[in-house]
């Protein structure tokens, strides 16, 4: 059995269906195997970091247990029928936890920082199916080149080169999660990498994050 460390993951979330016992929180301790390092999700590799990154960030889509696929920050989305376009159609309320609405550019972004030519990511190769990518990567194009558009707030379209019938289910994956501009340049670097610089628009945000635990709190956004 893999020794575990001294690392704790609390979840702490509200319990609306405890009553007649005075409660309105409960906590929940995880105990993980190694240190969290990088709440990045376009870089992040580590398992414990993908992890709690899955219960800080929502993206277009989520994979069930099961293996199906169902919207997430998506409220409806079509392919076209030679399955080289996608188009996403965003829930209007959805929010990060600073209260600033999440747009489909936050995914262009998000996108864009994958293929950045002076540090692509780890997971740049899962996306090369995609308009201009891999001239991108190879020929240090313009990353503004990539098949990721956004025609207003709430749609956001990805383009294809070649058809990819896993595209959906990629698209549930931690690097395929938004990433808001303006809060990524105010971090200098750092994004993901302390409690203040990480980011959250899923179910839970990021409350204390130290070397012995981090404490992730109810989004009520």
């Amino acid at each position: 059995m893999k020794r575990l460390c001294s690392l704790i993951l609390v979840l702490c979330f509200l319990l609306s269906f405890l009553t007649g016992c005075g409660e309105s929180s409960s906590l929940i301790r995880y105990d993980i195997s190694h240190r969290v390092t990088n709440l990045d999700p376009q870089f992040a590799t580590a398992e414990t970091d993908q992890m709690v990154i899955h219960n800080l960030f929502e993206g277009l889509l989520r994979q069930l247990p099961d293996g199906s696929i169902e919207n997430a920050l998506a409220e409806d989305w079509s392919i076209s029928d030679d399955g080289l376009t996608y188009i996403f159609h965003l829930k209007q309320d959805a929010r990060w936890h600073s209260g600033q609405a999440i747009t489909a550019d936050d995914f262009v972004f998000a996108f864009r920082r994958i293929f950045n030519a002076l540090s692509p990511s780890p997971y740049a190769q899962h996306y090369l199916f995609l308009q201009g990518a891999k001239s991108i990567l190879e020929n240090n194009t313009n990353v503004a080149n990539l098949g990721v558009r956004a025609p207003d707030d709430y749609t956001l379209e990805f383009h294809l080169a070649q058809a990819d019938s896993s595209f959906p289910e990629k698209l549930c994956h931690s690097s395929a999660m938004p990433c808001n501009e303006e809060f990524f340049n105010e971090t200098r670097g750092k994004y993901g990498s302390t409690l203040k610089t990480t980011a959250a628009c899923g179910p839970f945000f990021l409350n204390l994050w130290d070397s012995k635990k981090l404490y992730i709190k109810k989004n009520n956004s």
